[in-house]
């Protein structure tokens, strides 16, 4: 086939995003007391990671941890942790790892995966839960404002601020993260 398809105009818009979900639940009820809904952006590594497993299947840009935090130490409301700790494409860790012992401790929460496919969208939504045992057990007591999520190598995928959550021995903080693809047809 020949022909001059220069004047053809090919587009493609790929938007990639993260919807995050916070539920704020009793542990003795299973009751859902608050929950919060989140539009979300991936971080600059996030998507070098996207790029290096799409180019040779790079295992380092596998999504394996979801990281909670303190977020900003002066931000005691949703609105005050805003205030310079809004997610940026820059950003490379959580800005708030919780204090234990005089020691900055970052806790790593082990993550379900489930690939979400159909029409046009491709999700992959992922969920961790802060509840109980001797990791979480750790948050008793701190109020966590902030998650993100970690690849294989180490490197931010994404993170988001959420409206301060005083963890406690009653409490469960469950996190859904869905990275979403969508693609739309080209105009010709």
């Amino acid at each position: 086939m020949t022909g001059d398809y220069s004047r053809m105009r090919l587009e493609s818009d790929l938007p990639v995003r993260g919807d995050f979900y916070v539920n704020v639940r009793n542990v003795h009820t299973n009751d859902v007391i608050r929950r919060y809904t989140i539009k979300n952006m991936i971080v600059g590594s996030g998507f070098a990671a996207v790029i290096r497993f799409l180019n040779d299947g790079n295992q380092d840009g596998i999504v394996t941890s979801l990281r909670p935090g303190v977020g900003a130490r002066n931000a005691e409301t949703w609105e005050g942790a805003l205030g310079g700790e809004t997610p940026d494409t820059g950003d490379t860790n959580i800005a708030g790892p919780i204090i234990k012992n005089g020691q900055q401790v970052y806790w790593d929460l082990p993550i379900q995966k489930e690939p979400i496919i159909s029409s046009n969208t491709y999700q992959l939504k992922i969920t961790a839960t802060l509840d109980g045992g001797e990791l979480t057990d750790s948050f008793n007591g701190v109020t966590v404002k902030e998650a993100g999520l970690f690849l294989a190598n180490g490197d931010l995928f994404s993170r988001q601020i959420h409206p301060a959550v005083e963890k406690t021995s009653d409490i469960a903080i469950d996190y859904e993260w869905r990275i979403s693809l969508r693609s739309t047809a080209p105009s010709v």
